[in-house]
């Protein structure tokens, strides 16, 4: 009975490890296709977060399967939201468009 214990144990921790392995990466450029560094890129609810480098480029590890909503966002441009569903989707990409404001 000791043996059956263990082996449930184990297992149950096995699943609890994978769950949480999930990766998610992806690109951020403006409106021309050109890569953005310094987007703030949000997994909400969740306490996650990244900064894209100088090529656009951002990735999260370790991040809880189901249905996620990454946003991201860069002063002077606009905000975008994507819906994903982790582990389905590893890779999401963001074209942020440019807010042009006249000074007055």
């Amino acid at each position: 009975m000791k043996k059956y214990i263990l082996i449930f144990l184990l297992f149950g921790a096995l699943i609890f490890q994978l769950q949480g392995q999930n990766s998610l990466s992806g690109t951020v450029s403006d409106g021309q296709g050109r890569a953005l560094p310094g987007v703030r890129i949000e997994l909400l609810n969740s306490g996650f977060g990244a900064i894209s480098d100088e090529n656009g480029a951002f990735s999260f590890s370790n991040i809880p399967s189901g249905k996620q909503i990454l946003k991201a966002s860069l002063t002077g441009f606009s905000i975008q939201t994507q819906d994903v569903s982790v582990p389905t989707e590893s890779t999401v990409n963001f074209q942020l468009q440019e807010i042009l404001r006249e000074l007055e």
